[in-house]
């Protein structure tokens, strides 16, 4: 019995301990320059009603040297060395701070790379 109760308590501390590593792990399955950008796009976002926490909402890849971000709103953002552009009107209007991204990166460019 005594073993069966440590088996047990065995494996529920494993299954735990691998449960709370893959909940805490951000971004799973992004490297982590695409992590950064998301998130960059995710805290530019002023409304706190708009804000789409998760980051299974927004998909991105690389572009022209830096990441493009799509939210599942369509808010389309281009991130380049620390920094976070609006490339479209939505992104714009989610995230009013933001400059404009430079000439040749667009939605259809985002869209057409993002992951």
């Amino acid at each position: 019995m005594k073993r069966r109760n440590f088996i047990l308590y065995s494996l529920s501390t494993l299954f735990v301990t691998i449960l709370g590593f893959s909940l805490s792990s951000d971004c799973a399955g992004y490297p982590s320059e695409e992590k950064k950008a998301i998130k960059a796009a995710m805290k530019s976002v002023e409304k706190e009603r708009d804000r789409m926490g998760t980051e299974s909402l927004w998909k991105s890849g690389p572009l022209n040297g830096g990441i493009g971000v799509l939210s599942i709103r369509d808010w389309a953002y281009w991130y380049k060395d620390g920094v976070v552009y609006a490339a479209n009107g939505l992104a714009m209007s989610a995230s009013p701070k933001l400059e404009k991204s430079p000439g040749g990166i667009d939605y259809f460019k985002i869209k057409a790379i993002a992951k």
